[in-house]
Parts: structure tokens; sequence; C-alpha cells
């Protein structure tokens, strides 16, 4: 006994069937990776790419902030966890 045999009418589906099904099995493209963070120097976030201090906070200099670290423009690499591009440009500072 052939497949066709065993399961009548599954050669019948149309051709936008298939086109359906494909679209369904089919996995959407990866969303794009960020490129891998440089190794930092020690003492500085990873997630810029500058010396961006580890503490507690670091602001801008000539900023609101009130430190105890300040940091000019740098480009942010990864997570703006001290909230240093508020503008959203991936520069610091601007």
């Amino acid at each position: 006994m052939t497949l066709a045999q065993a399961t009548p009418g599954w050669l019948e589906a149309t051709h936008s069937e298939w086109l359906d099904v494909q679209q369904q099995l089919t996995v959407p493209p990866a969303a794009p990776v960020p490129p891998a963070l440089a190794e930092a120097a020690p003492g500085c976030d990873p997630n810029y790419s500058g010396c961006v201090p580890i503490a507690s906070d670091v602001d801008c200099i000539g900023g609101d902030g009130d430190g105890p670290e300040y940091v000019g423009q740098v480009q942010v690499a990864g997570t703006d966890h001290y909230g240093l591009d508020a503008d959203n440009t991936g520069l610091t500072c601007d």
C-alpha cells in the first residue's frame, strides 16, 4: 500500500494550502544579535565602549547629576543602565 492509498486526499491540497503550511512551519529569522561586548579594562563597565567606571552611580560631566563618578561622551555598547544616553542616540552625554 502506498502513502496516497493509506491517506486518501493528502495529495489533493492546493498550492496555496501548501504555502500556508510552509509558512506555518517556517521559522522566522532570528533577531539581529548585537556585537559581542568588547572586553572592558579592569574597573570599566563593559556596556560602554569607553571607560565608564563601575560605580553606584555615574553621571555626565557638566550635567545635573551628583555622581559619585562622572563621564564624558562614549558609545553605548550594551545596556545603558546608568541612563547616560537620554536621547537614545547610542552616545552618552550628548
